[in-house]
């Protein structure tokens, strides 16, 4: 449905593609994929930046117009747009490898953030669409979607460059850094949450000694209940 969000999961990380996570990419019904984040690939050679559609989400985390790749991956590490707030988009299966049928720059800013905190962003589950010609070759009414193979016979879909740029995310550059490591570095990411201590026993209260009045009151009482010496 439009708008859906993604549902959170969550695995332990893949730090790279080539050391994918345990479970390899499974079909969950008919219709989705689950699969670590890094086995999803990009569809398209090269991407601008910034995108249009998702201006819906949460505007107090967003002031301009147009929101990007980089912004979108940091509202995602720090916390301020959750997962499941960003709408799903779509994989399809093309000779043995999962590729990103829509929404080239969501994966993106999830591969991205992916990098940055692994142990937050981990796999992802989303529908399954069949790789047609549109998607392969491009008819009359669309464009050709896989486009990878522009960057390369190495590259099938494992990185995509940044018109606005020339970086690429899954791709170091001559600096040996790749789109957004400049800025992503510098995040203080959030850490795990500490859990609460196990409350203790309460202290034992002393019970008060008695006063001289209630000794005294007590001595009485004793000496009456007390049968008379013969």
């Amino acid at each position: 449905a439009a708008g859906a969000g993604l549902p959170p999961l969550a695995a332990r990380p893949p730090p790279r593609l080539e050391e994918a996570d345990a479970r390899p990419p499974f079909l969950v019904g008919e219709s989705m994929v689950n699969l670590p984040i890094p086995e999803l690939r990009f569809a398209h050679d090269a991407q601008r930046e910034h995108f249009g559609h998702l201006r819906h989400l949460p505007q107090a985390v967003c002031a301009a117009p147009m929101r990007g790749v980089l912004q979108l991956t940091i509202e995602l590490i720090m916390g301020i747009t959750p997962p499941a707030a960003v709408p799903t988009f779509r994989a399809c299966l093309h000779e043995g490898l999962w590729y990103c049928h829509s929404g080239n720059r969501r994966l993106a800013a999830f591969r991205l953030a992916h990098r940055f905190a692994p142990d937050q962003f981990t796999r992802l589950m989303l529908p399954v669409i069949a790789a047609d010609d549109a998607f392969l070759k491009g008819d009359a009414n669309n464009r050709q979607k896989l486009t990878t193979a522009r960057n390369g016979a190495d590259c099938q879909g494992r990185w995509l460059f940044f018109l606005e740029t020339g970086e690429a995310v899954g791709l170091a550059g001559p600096g040996g850094s790749e789109f957004g490591h400049d800025l992503l570095s510098l995040l203080p990411l959030p850490s795990a949450p500490v859990p609460p201590e196990p409350p203790s026993a309460p202290p034992e209260v002393p019970e008060p000694s008695p006063s001289p009045v209630q000794i005294a009151a007590l001595a009485a009482a004793t000496s009456k209940a007390e049968p008379p010496v013969p």
